[in-house]
């Protein structure tokens, strides 16, 4: 067994494909998972926080099993408000980045 050849073939999970062909196939994957993620987190909120209010204020609804729900909904909440908004800015500013740097590209070639 050729040691050189394993460690080529071998693949990172959590390093992009250093492929450059598919590089714009990847751009438009984060595109579309971050206009994606634009429209869901607002819905996210505001549907898990209906949730919290309805189980909160109506004493027929506190029980042990919708109480897991609630913390459920709880940590949704918060994945809507932290993560969600921080993996849109992450990837527009990618997005960006790279717009940026093709017209400062086509500017010195013009």
């Amino acid at each position: 067994m050729n040691l050189n050849t394993t460690v080529r073939n071998s693949h990172c999970f959590n390093l992009p494909d250093p492929v450059f062909q598919t590089a714009s196939e990847r751009f438009t994957t984060n595109l579309i998972t971050t206009v994606f993620n634009i429209l869901v987190a607002p819905n996210t909120i505001i549907a898990n926080v209906l949730i919290l209010v309805a189980i909160i204020n109506c004493s027929r609804l506190q029980s042990t099993s919708n109480l897991l729900i609630a913390s459920l909904a709880l940590s949704d909440v918060l994945v809507g408000l932290t993560t969600q908004p921080g993996y849109i800015s992450y990837r527009l500013l990618e997005w960006f980045s790279i717009l940026w740097l093709f017209t400062f590209v086509l500017e010195c070639l013009v």
